[in-house]
C-alpha cells in the first residue's frame, strides 16, 4: 500500500474513532470495571479495614451507644478522610460488598475524567485520543492493595491543577475559593499526595512564569506573576495549615526514616515493567506492561523528533521548553529522581514506588498534551486496549480464586 493510501486509511480510522469517542470510553470503562462487577467481593489488603471504618462512622453518626464506648472521630484533621467519607456515603444505603463496588466505579470515572480535564486545559484538542493512556494506570498497585484514600487523591491532584490552568488568567475571588476547596480535597485524601501536588504546582508555576517573562508580546508580566502568586498562596493556606498540624501529630508517632531496600538496577527493572501497576502476579502481568513502557518511550521519541524538526526549520524557540506542556517533563523528572534517591519511609512507608507511579502519571500528562501524529494515537489506543484487557483478565483470575476462599 502506498504511503498516501496508508495515510488516508489512518485518517479515516482516526476520524471514525474521534466521532465515536463516547463508545471508545464506554468500551474501556467496561473492560476496566468488569472484574469489579463480575465477582461478589473485591479482595484487597486494606479494603476490608476501610469498609469496617465506614461502618463504625455510620454507627457513630446514628448515635450508637455501644460504638460510642469504643470509638470516636479523630480530633486531628487527617489526610485520609475522603476515602472513608466516600465509602460511608455508599454504605449508608448499600451493603458493604456493594458499597465498595459503587465506590470503585466512581473512582475509575473520577480519575479518567479529571485526567481528561487537566489535559484539555493544557492542550484543548478534543480529537486527541491519547487521553485514553490513563486507563491502564487507573488500576495501579495501590488501588489493588486497597489504599483507597491515596488512590482518590489522584483525582483531586489532576482536578486542582486542571482548574488552576483553566482559570489562571481570571483568578478572582470565586476562583480562589474553588481552587482552595480542590487543594483541600488533595490534603483530605492523602497528605503525601498533597506534598506531591505542592511540588508539581511549584514547578509548573515557575516554568510557566519563566516562559511568560521571555515572551516579548506580553506586557506587565512581573505584576501578573506577583498577583497570581499571592492569590495562590492565600488559596492554599487552609490546606497547608491542616497539613502542618497533621504532620506534627503523625511524625510524633512514627518519625522513622528508611532508605529504599532496592539496588538502583532493581529500580530500573521495576520501571521497565512498570512495577507500579502489578497487582497479583509479576510474571503474568509484566509482559503487557513491558509493551506499555515501550509505547511511552516511542511517544517520547516522537516528541523529540518533532521538536528537533521544528528547530531545524527555524520555527519556535528553546523557551518553549518552559511552556504549560513541557513543564510536565520537569515534574516527571523530579518524581523520577525521588524514585531513585529519596527514602522509602518517612513516617509512612512504600514511598519509592509511589514516586514511580507519579513519575508515570506526570509523563502521561505531558504526552497526552502534545500534538501527536494520528498513527501514533491509533497505536497508543490499540496498546491501551490490549494492556487493559490483558491485565484485567489476569486480575479476574485471581479475584475468582479469592472469592472462592472468601465464600
Amino acid at each position: 500500500m502506498k504511503a498516501g493510501k496508508l495515510q488516508e486509511k489512518v485518517d479515516q480510522v482516526h476520524g471514525a474513532l474521534v466521532r465515536n469517542q463516547v463508545w471508545v470510553y464506554v468500551l474501556l470503562f467496561t473492560v476496566g470495571l468488569l472484574p469489579i462487577w463480575v465477582f461478589r467481593y473485591v479482595p484487597s489488603l486494606d479494603g476490608p479495614q476501610h469498609l469496617y471504618n465506614a461502618h463504625v462512622i455510620i454507627q457513630l453518626l446514628k448515635g450508637s451507644d455501644l460504638f460510642s464506648e469504643f470509638f470516636r472521630i479523630n480530633e486531628v484533621v487527617v489526610g485520609y478522610w475522603t476515602g472513608h467519607l466516600a465509602l460511608t456515603f455508599f454504605h449508608f444505603f448499600l451493603p458493604a460488598w456493594l458499597a465498595e463496588k459503587f465506590f470503585l466505579s466512581a473512582y475509575v470515572l473520577g480519575v479518567v475524567f479529571s485526567f481528561r480535564y487537566l489535559v484539555l486545559g493544557i492542550y484543548p484538542e478534543k480529537q486527541n485520543l491519547l487521553v485514553c493512556l490513563i486507563f491502564p494506570f487507573v488500576f495501579h498497585t495501590y488501588l489493588l492493595m486497597g489504599y483507597y484514600s491515596f488512590s482518590l487523591a489522584v483525582i483531586f491532584f489532576f482536578w486542582a491543577l486542571g482548574y488552576y490552568i483553566r482559570h489562571v488568567d481570571s483568578f478572582g475571588g470565586k476562583e480562589m475559593m474553588l481552587f482552595a476547596g480542590l487543594v483541600l480535597g488533595v490534603f483530605l485524601s492523602h497528605a503525601l499526595v498533597f506534598l506531591f501536588f505542592g511540588v508539581a504546582f511549584l514547578i509548573y508555576f515557575v516554568a510557566t512564569s519563566i516562559y511568560s517573562l521571555v515572551d516579548e508580546e506580553q506586557k506587565g508580566v512581573w505584576k501578573t506573576i506577583i498577583q497570581r502568586l499571592w492569590r495562590v498562596a492565600v488559596s492554599v493556606l487552609p490546606a497547608l495549615f491542616f497539613w502542618g498540624v497533621y504532620l506534627r501529630a503523625v511524625m510524633g508517632i512514627n518519625p522513622g526514616v528508611a532508605a529504599a531496600p532496592h539496588y538502583k538496577m532493581e529500580l530500573v527493572k521495576f520501571l521497565l515493567r512498570i512495577r507500579q501497576l502489578v497487582g497479583f502476579h509479576h510474571e503474568r502481568e509484566s509482559p503487557a506492561y513491558y509493551v506499555l513502557f515501550g509505547l511511552l518511550v516511542l511517544l517520547c521519541l516522537v516528541v523529540v523528533f518533532q521538536f528537533i524538526r521544528k528547530r531545524r526549520k527555524g520555527e519556535g524557540n528553546w523557551w518553549e521548553l518552559f511552556d504549560g506542556s513541557y513543564a510536565w517533563v520537569f515534574i516527571s523528572l523530579l518524581f523520577l529522581a525521588a524514585y531513585f534517591f529519596a527514602p522509602d519511609r518517612i513516617s509512612a512507608g512504600s514511598l519509592t514506588h509511589r514516586f514511580g507511579l507519579f513519575f508515570f502519571l506526570a509523563l502521561l500528562v505531558f504526552l497526552a498534551s502534545r500534538p501527536m501524529p494520528r498513527w501514533a494515537q491509533l497505536l497508543a489506543l490499540l496498546v491501551v486496549f490490549g494492556v487493559l484487557g490483558s491485565s484485567r483478565m489476569i486480575h479476574g483470575i485471581f479475584l475468582a480464586q479469592l472469592n472462592e476462599d472468601i465464600s
